[in-house]
C-alpha cells in the first residue's frame, strides 16, 4: 500500500527518506526515516510503532486512523458486542453499564459503558490510568493497543493520546453484562 501510495517500490533503505518525505508533503506530519527503516525492516529495533506513528502513516493512506484502515482493509476483523468473547468491541455499540475486561502481556483493565462510547474505569493494573477515571475509545481490538483518544480524571483533562498494551497488543477481551 505504501509503495503504490508512494509511486515508487520501496526496495532499499534509502526508499525510505522519499517516503519520509512523501508523507512530510502530504499529510504535513513527520515520520522519521529511521521508524519507517524499522517499520519495512531495513533496520533492527523495536518493531512496534506508536500508535500517533501508525495513524500518520494511515492519513497518509488516505485513512481518518489506524484503526480505521484496518477495518477497511478487513471488516470482519471487527467482533459484535453481543458476543462474551469476542476479537474486538466497538464501544458506541454497548449498552450503557455494560463492562468490559482487556488484558495485555503485563496489564488488565475493566472499564464500564456510561453510554455514548464514554467508560469509566472500575479496574487497572496501569499507572497511567486509575479506577474512577473516564476514558473515551473507539475501539477495543485484540492484538492492538487500547488506544485512549480521551482521559479525564476528577475533571481535569489529561494528555492523549494514550496507548496501553502498545507492546504486545491486547491478549484478550471479555464482555459481561
Amino acid at each position: 500500500m505504501l509503495a503504490k501510495r508512494l509511486g515508487h517500490e520501496i526496495r532499499i533503505s534509502a526508499d525510505c527518506e522519499r517516503l519520509s518525505a512523501d508523507i512530510d508533503k502530504h499529510v504535513r506530519q513527520h515520520v522519521g526515516v529511521t521508524t519507517l527503516k524499522r517499520m519495512t525492516g531495513f533496520v533492527g529495533g523495536v518493531s512496534n510503532p506508536r500508535m500517533s506513528t501508525l495513524d500518520i502513516i494511515a492519513m497518509y493512506l488516505g485513512s481518518p486512523s489506524y484503526h480505521a484502515l484496518l477495518d477497511s482493509i478487513n471488516p470482519d476483523r471487527t467482533g459484535k458486542s453481543d458476543t462474551s468473547d469476542p476479537t474486538a468491541i466497538k464501544t458506541k455499540e454497548l449498552l450503557k453499564g455494560q463492562t468490559v475486561t482487556a488484558v495485555w502481556h503485563d496489564g488488565q483493565i475493566t472499564l464500564r459503558h456510561l453510554g455514548r462510547g464514554k467508560l469509566t474505569v472500575v479496574q487497572s493494573d496501569s499507572r497511567k490510568i486509575i479506577p474512577g477515571d473516564t476514558i473515551e475509545t473507539d475501539t477495543i481490538r485484540i492484538s492492538y493497543p487500547l488506544y485512549i483518544r480521551s482521559h479525564i480524571r476528577e475533571n481535569i483533562i489529561l494528555p492523549t493520546p494514550l496507548p496501553l498494551g502498545h507492546l504486545s497488543g491486547i491478549l484478550s477481551i471479555k464482555l459481561i453484562d
